[in-house]
């Protein structure tokens, strides 16, 4: 199964050298497939940008930046995680060659973003979370099981432990996880 790191401000260093080993640190440990620099604040993703996309090559980790299209492009990035306003991105990222991804969180968001041509959908959130209230579920689950997407969809939201992964690898319609918090460096002693 895939897995999918996204980034939180606030559980991750800002000084540029810590951040950069922080992620190598985390990119040895969990190996995820892709991971996502997701900030808010312009003036520290231009800062920690370069610094992301290099510690993703080097660890064989592909590089993806939330909703900002000009600046993957400047630095490198291989792919855009688009907000939910953003789906009508999806032809100029092709024309980029860049990966789409998008979050979805109904059955009715994954169907329009797999006919507008988005690479993969997350979908959340599926178990528990602080502050997204009501999870999806394993009835949710259930019921993607019926379907057929021309998309790949990672399941998002209160993976915590290998636990949820396993459950989910017992869904044919999910291909991958996204978490913060799975990814997070054991600590230190």
């Amino acid at each position: 199964m895939k897995s999918y790191l996204i980034t939180d401000p606030a559980l991750y260093p800002s000084a540029p050298p810590l951040f950069q080993n922080y992620l190598r640190e985390i990119f040895h440990l969990h190996h995820p497939h892709c991971a996502c620099l997701r900030d808010s604040k312009e003036s520290r993703r231009e800062l920690l940008a370069p610094l992301f996309v290099k510690a993703c090559q080097e660890c064989g980790v592909i590089p993806l930046l939330n909703s900002d299209i000009k600046m993957a492009l400047a630095h490198g990035f291989e792919g855009v995680h688009l907000k939910g306003n953003q789906l009508g991105e999806i032809p100029k990222l092709q024309a980029y060659g860049l990966k789409s991804f998008y979050s979805a969180h109904s059955l009715q968001d994954l169907q329009r973003a797999s006919k507008e041509g988005v690479g993969v959908a997350t979908i959340s959130p599926i178990f528990a979370t602080p502050n997204k209230g009501e999870p999806l579920g394993i009835e949710f689950l259930e019921i993607l099981e019926e379907y057929a997407f021309a998309c790949e969809i990672f399941a998002l939201g209160g993976i915590v432990s290998q636990k949820e992964i396993d459950f989910l690898k017992g869904f044919s319609s999910i291909n991958g996880f996204a978490s913060i918090r799975f990814f997070l460096p054991l600590p230190s002693n």
